[in-house]
């Protein structure tokens, strides 16, 4: 790192001393616990611990002046400073916490320093033990990374003013965040506002093709058989951007008993298992795939559009219906039953077609609009790091 000619590098052990505040547990206690989130997150609470549920002897408790630090993910960023809202709270003696030297340190230029990832690289150096879930660090491995610093009134006004610039951020980012709440809302809303109320509706079970039947798939699919039969599992589910075959394959033998659930293209897909009412759309491609048990498939009979139907089926309204429906036994399940009675609008076939077409084009418009704000959401992201990188070069 290139550092301004008129600081200097020093140790943190120069600057930074280990301050723990040891207490012995009393099994009748129950103790208020805190955690360090990694990547420069900070700290938060975590679930209370009763003295006698625990193998630990004793707690360190927190000052609102404390650097913590932890030992298992401190190479990935879980050092963080302590404040008023969680002095008098602990944490396990696998979290050592640390002071300043406040005559030669400035604490929150410490905080700004130990969020950057060129910092928890150094600290991974330092770490003891064989893969990433084993790695640990002890409070002399903090101490001798180095640490760039002018003199204390400089280092306040840097913290300071990154400071500012940090809260103008999070601003940013909420405001983005708040938008992208609004174009979710937005899409969804879209089919309920194109559909008029007098519409008549009619339950899935009697809009579908007269000679097929709402149907599971395949209930023990078996490995993975490298000339077999195209499977679909949930997670191969799409409306506008489905795979050209789905990855995993099923012997021939197993599916032969499944015909009734075999793809001939253009059905609409839903998950009945899990991530209840995924909705996907059958691609050409697709034809002669067969389907998991946690799908259920759809022939449209002729008074429906495929993509018209798929879209009403993503709707606020019939998600809600599938949620209120669904069974929460070892995993959320919808009956066959219950999809059955969903009710559909059922405009005529021009509408529906019509209906699509200002659909998708007000959708297009925007995800043109999300694509724009997740762009600028991405540069928001990376401004702060930019602003550190600079900050700690001393161009501040």
């Amino acid at each position: 790192m290139k550092m301004n000619k008129n600081w200097t590098t020093i140790k943190l052990g120069d600057v930074l001393y280990l301050d723990i505040d040891r207490v012995e547990l009393n099994p009748a206690e129950t103790y208020e616990m805190v955690g360090v989130y990694s990547f420069g997150r900070g700290l938060f609470h975590r679930e209370p611990v009763n003295g006698q549920n625990t193998s630990y002897k004793y707690f360190y408790r927190l000052k609102p002046d404390h650097i913590v630090m932890s030992q298992l993910f401190g190479w990935e960023g879980a050092l963080a400073l302590s404040s008023d809202q969680f002095a008098g709270k602990f944490v396990s003696p696998q979290f050592p916490t640390f002071k300043t030297r406040e005559d030669r340190l400035d604490r929150n230029y410490l905080g700004w320093f130990i969020k950057q990832p060129v910092f928890w690289q150094e600290l991974g150096k330092r770490t003891k033990g064989m893969g990433d879930r084993r790695r640990t660090l002890n409070p002399d491995a903090l101490f001798d990374c180095k640490l760039p610093i002018p003199i204390l009134e400089e280092q306040k006004r840097i913290s300071d003013k990154i400071t500012k610039i940090a809260v103008k951020i999070e601003k940013a980012k909420l405001s983005k965040l708040q938008a992208k709440s609004k174009f979710i809302s937005l899409k969804k809303s879209l089919i309920n506002n194109l559909i008029k109320n007098n519409i008549t509706r009619k339950h899935l079970k009697e809009i579908i093709s007269q000679d097929s039947s709402l149907s599971y798939g395949v209930l023990v699919p078996g490995p993975h058989i490298d000339n077999g039969i195209p499977f679909v599992r949930v997670q191969d589910l799409d409306i506008s951007n489905p795979s050209d075959m789905p990855v995993k394959r099923i012997s021939p033998h197993v599916e032969n008993k499944y015909q009734k659930t075999r793809l001939k293209g253009d059905e609409v897909l839903i998950a009945v298992v899990g991530s209840i009412g995924k909705i996907g759309i059958v691609p050409k491609s697709w034809k002669g795939a067969n389907i998991a048990r946690a799908v259920c498939r759809i022939e449209p009979g002729p008074e429906v559009d495929k993509s018209f139907l798929a879209t009403i089926l993503q709707s606020d309204e019939c998600q809600k219906y599938f949620r209120d429906s669904t069974r929460t036994l070892a995993q959320p399940t919808l009956n066959i039953g219950q999809l059955a009675e969903v009710q559909i609008p059922v405009p005529s076939i021009d509408e529906q077609i019509t209906i699509m077409q200002k659909y998708n084009k007000m959708r297009q418009r925007i995800e043109a609009l999300e694509k724009m704000q997740n762009k600028t959401e991405i540069e928001i992201n990376a401004l702060l790091s930019t602003i550190l990188d600079k900050a700690f070069k001393g161009e501040l």
